[in-house]
């Protein structure tokens, strides 16, 4: 079965990277994909901050930045080293068509420009579906570029697009969560509100309490 999906994988690899190529995509691909997508989070900010307001779009990046953070840091400390999967301009050199001019021996699964840009697509469809579209392209293309130019397998592209995907709604949960606390903190420094100093009334025909915890019986009227 695991040779079957490596087939598979080597298969559209082979068809991403030599076949389905021309020279303006190979100048495309490389101009997007090493070092400019980085630059364009940047741009997204700004975009963000624009289109959404001042409060509204430093809200949309701080969200960002958590789910970057997040998506960064559990890939490069975790996934890579547990998967430990060997690039395929590495594995392969015989095989792929290598683009960029150098690149790090890290481990290929699962891609972070791949969750990175995915991310991001999330958080901002959060705010505005209109500029979360254009991110949800913007990301698909960087991660199409990665086979594309020979440094990921496209079965790294996939996971990386669900591990971003879920970085995003994990970034938007935590932000939502640390925003309740804030209002709950913020509300228990005002102090308990203070009892209503209005007695209830005490309804017709009920035993009046005392202060020795018996209660009175309600009146009679004297007999002539």
């Amino acid at each position: 079965m695991t040779s079957s999906l490596e087939a598979i994988d080597l298969r559209v690899l082979e068809l991403i990277n030599q076949r389905w190529v021309s020279p303006w995509l190979d100048t495309f691909f490389v101009w997007l994909t090493d070092p400019p997508y980085r630059e364009v989070y940047f741009v997204l900010a700004a975009v963000a901050l624009i289109a959404l307001g001042k409060k509204k779009g430093l809200v949309a990046v701080l969200t960002l930045g958590i789910a970057i953070a997040l998506t960064d840091q559990i890939i490069a400390e975790v996934l890579k080293p547990a998967i430990g999967r060997v690039r395929p301009l590495f594995a392969h050199p015989d095989e792929v068509r290598f683009l960029l001019g150098k690149q790090a021996r890290s481990p290929s699964m699962p891609s972070a420009h791949a969750a990175n840009s995915f991310a991001v697509a999330v958080v901002l469809f959060e705010f505005r579906r209109s500029v979360g579209w254009a991110a949800l392209v913007l990301g698909a293309l960087v991660a199409y570029s990665r086979p594309y130019v020979g440094v990921h397998y496209p079965s790294d592209i996939l996971v990386g697009a669900a591990f971003g995907t879920s970085m995003g709604f994990s970034a938007i949960g935590l932000r939502r969560g640390a925003v309740y606390l804030w209002r709950r903190v913020r509300g228990g420094r005002g102090g308990a509100t203070p009892p209503d100093p209005t007695p209830v009334p005490i309804s017709s025909g009920q035993p009046e309490a005392v202060p020795d915890g018996t209660s009175s019986p309600p009146d009679t009227p004297s007999r002539p």
